[in-house]
């Protein structure tokens, strides 16, 4: 049991190796699921700082998928720094997850997983964000 919920935590923090697009976009909407209820936590319930932390975990994770998208995208993994500017990095961001597709899917699940990527991607930034604007 141990070994397998380290698999999966590793999967999810891991900074080193690629993602592929449908891993990412299914990853990346867990993440932006996440980031609301955290944000509707902190704004219903007075949870003190469970939210905050659990926000900061989900930036970790967030930031460890793009990054290793961006390197399968062959992207320079540094660019994640953009994801500190709001909007404009954002977008930036969710621009580059999904600059180079799959080859090996076919044309209308590969448009599907980079909506969900490109979207995860901005909406979860945002979500966190506004975590840490309203703590």
């Amino acid at each position: 049991m141990r070994l397998h919920l380290e698999r999966a935590l590793r999967g999810w923090f891991s900074f080193s190796g690629s993602l592929s697009l449908k891993k990412f976009s299914s990853r990346g909407i867990a993440i932006l699921i996440l980031a609301a209820a955290c944000v509707l936590s902190l704004e219903l319930l007075e949870l003190g700082p469970v939210p905050k932390i659990v926000g900061s975990v989900l930036a970790l994770s967030l930031s460890s998928l793009v990054v290793r998208r961006l390197r399968d995208s062959r992207l320079w993994p540094a660019l994640v720094v953009f994801g500190v500017l709001p909007f404009v990095g954002w977008g930036l961001l969710a621009a580059l997850v999904i600059v180079r597709q799959d080859s090996a899917e076919d044309e209308g699940q590969n448009y599907q997983n980079m909506i969900g990527a490109a979207g995860a991607c901005f909406l979860s930034a945002a979500l966190l964000s506004w975590l840490y604007l309203l703590g």
